[in-house]
């Protein structure tokens, strides 16, 4: 005879990030006969052996998430002998999407004078200056037409770009990065400067990447926090001695990262804020500003949902709506955290920051600018000063997506139509040659 179950596995919840276990009573049908255990998952209707699951109870991996949510689980109950088994009743996991959602995917960036872009199929293409390799292409210094960085394929995930260097995340988590090799070399392996991705050592399983000037960081999905580039300023941590892919210690459970010139932010799942790097100017929020801090220091907030760094300035979004800001930006330091005018009537759903502005994103799909504003780069019909409080975009439509370069901006439309304005010195807001523009010019690039 089989076994018989006297206790069933139980449906489990859990919020993301979180494992879940399952668990299951039996009694042999013979006093003394050793049971055996087999839990399967429900994949697309059919149930397979989750590998080495073979106990009475079984845990699910640290990295389950929401895309598990609705997930069964049922095991098999035997006993190793030639006698019949018993399969248990499934149990169903509930993942809850956690108060501090992971970084979103960048769809469309500018570095110093290049632009990025995904498209819907995954394809990265790029336009504007290749100085250094930029672009990802074997091109010229100049590109005058978007084109495809055909080494990537069609699993790109998202990017990011610094001022003479770009980086991607591919679907399958590994980061791959080109250009300038004093902000890349040591990671890739290339002591001189490359026109064509190549991947960084070290970094799989990522889920996030963040680059402002100097350094890159990136997010993988077991929380923990890595980084490449010069180890200027304290922002990868302490100095090791090269530019190679590391993880940063005293971090983990993050949620969100980004990279500032001099500095660097992480949002951990609990809602609170991480700094480390320059504090000159007050970016770290954390004191009266000056010196550098190698370790991660706890900002005085809680309850954020978002963060963001430009290049002397962090930013913060919390639970409520409100917009906190410490460092230097829109003419003016702050060496604390310190509420700022956030744009009214809907909810904040994106921060993008620039070298020294920052655009945000409503949930109604309007966009808003503030900050330096020379070259037009904050996008909103006039040239030069500082706008100090979060003004509209206006001329794009209902917005997607946004990102920021140095001196330029960018937006996806909800058509996937691309959207660009500021300097177009190196052709990157159009891929063509043309005037600086302080409103948003379509690109004739589509996603």
């Amino acid at each position: 005879m089989p076994p018989t179950i006297t206790s069933q596995p139980a449906n489990v919840t859990v919020t993301e990030p979180a494992t879940a276990t399952f668990s299951v009573a039996a009694t042999p049908a013979t006093e003394g006969t050793a049971l055996t255990y087999q839990w399967q998952r429900q994949t697309a209707g059919t149930w397979t052996n989750v590998p080495g699951a073979t106990a009475a109870s079984y845990t699910t991996p640290a990295t389950t998430r929401a895309a598990d949510n609705g997930a069964q689980f049922r095991v098999v109950v035997g006993t190793g002998m030639d006698m019949p088994a018993v399969t248990s009743s499934a149990a169903t996991l509930t993942v809850d999407a956690p108060a501090v959602a992971w970084q979103a995917d960048t769809l469309v960036t500018g570095g110093g004078s290049q632009t990025l872009a995904i498209r819907a199929n995954g394809e990265l293409w790029s336009w504007g200056l290749n100085n250094d390799g930029a672009l990802g292409r074997a091109d010229g210094d100049t590109v005058t037409t978007p084109s495809q960085v055909t080494a990537l394929g069609n699993t790109v995930r998202s990017v990011a770009a610094g001022a003479t260097y770009s980086v991607a995340l591919l679907a399958n988590g590994t980061v791959w990065a080109w250009g300038s090799s004093d902000r890349i070399g040591a990671a890739v392996g290339s002591p001189l400067s490359t026109r064509l991705p190549l991947q960084v050592t070290g970094l799989t399983g990522m889920r996030a990447i963040s680059t402002r000037y100097w350094h890159t960081l990136a997010l993988r999905d077991d929380g923990t926090v890595w980084g490449f580039g010069p180890e200027n300023f304290g922002a990868l941590g302490p100095a090791v001695g090269n530019g190679a892919a590391r993880q940063l210690a005293g971090l983990s459970n993050v949620r969100q990262v980004s990279a500032g010139e001099q500095h660097s932010i992480a949002l951990l799942a609990d809602g609170t804020v991480r700094t480390w790097g320059s504090n000159t100017l007050g970016q770290l929020g954390v004191d009266s500003g000056g010196a550098q801090r190698t370790a991660p220091q706890t900002v005085p907030l809680t309850n954020v949902t978002a963060v963001a760094a430009t290049s002397f300035a962090s930013f913060a979004l919390r639970s409520d709506g409100t917009l906190w800001r410490w460092g230097s930006f829109a003419g003016t330091t702050l060496n604390v955290p310190t509420q700022v005018t956030a744009p009214g009537g809907g909810t904040i759903t994106r921060l993008a920051p620039g070298n020294h502005h920052l655009h945000i994103l409503r949930s109604d799909n309007t966009l808003f600018g503030f900050g330096e504003n020379s070259l037009g780069r904050v996008g909103i019909g006039t040239t030069g000063g500082q706008v100090t409080t979060p003004t509209q975009l206006s001329g794009i439509g209902t917005v997607s997506d946004v990102g920021a370069g140095e001196f330029h901006g960018l937006a996806l439309r909800s058509d996937g139509r691309v959207f660009s304005w500021g300097h177009n010195g190196s052709r990157q807001l159009r891929g063509v040659a043309g005037p600086d523009t302080n409103t948003p010019q379509d690109t004739s690039f589509t996603r």
